[in-house]
């Protein structure tokens, strides 16, 4: 992250409660205390800080653990890219972020429906159901088996 808690904590207030950042010591006062930050086609909070956009989950992580997560991710517990509530955040590897998102684990196969996981790079099949329900509740089971707290 190149950027440190006090050049942080400079320019922006941070609620851990909210999750959201405002702007203090602005050159435009009528932005001090505004809301920072939009909305990326992403989907993720951007703030414009210092001459570069930076991810809002990012300086949270930062600000409150003045860590430096260069080479790191930060992942959204409950893959709402907009809430950085310092709760809902925690680090990752690329493999449990994707772990973290929403896959149905199931498809169609004539009138039945299988349900499939993917694991150490192999994929494992879960067995044939009726409805598409019960094959996703099966795919669902095994996933927060294989992967615990990561599984969504």
């Amino acid at each position: 992250m190149e950027l440190t808690k006090e050049q942080i904590e400079a320019r922006l207030n941070y609620d851990p409660h909210t999750g959201i950042f405002t702007w203090k010591n602005c050159r435009k006062a009528t932005y001090e205390g505004e809301v920072a930050g939009c909305l990326s086609s992403q989907g993720y909070i951007r703030i414009q800080l210092l001459g570069k956009s930076r991810l809002a989950n990012r300086l949270a992580w930062v600000i409150t653990y003045d860590e430096d997560i260069t080479d790191e991710t930060i992942d959204h517990k409950d893959r709402d890219k907009t809430n950085n509530r310092i709760n809902n955040l925690r680090k990752a590897t690329r493999l449990q972020q994707n772990i973290n998102k929403i896959f149905r684990g199931t498809y169609r196969s004539g009138k039945k429906f299988c349900a499939r996981i993917r694991y150490k790079g192999k994929d494992i099949h879960l067995g044939t159901y009726s409805t598409e329900e019960e094959a996703h509740k099966v795919y669902v089971a095994k996933k927060k088996e294989l992967y615990g707290e990561w599984a969504p």
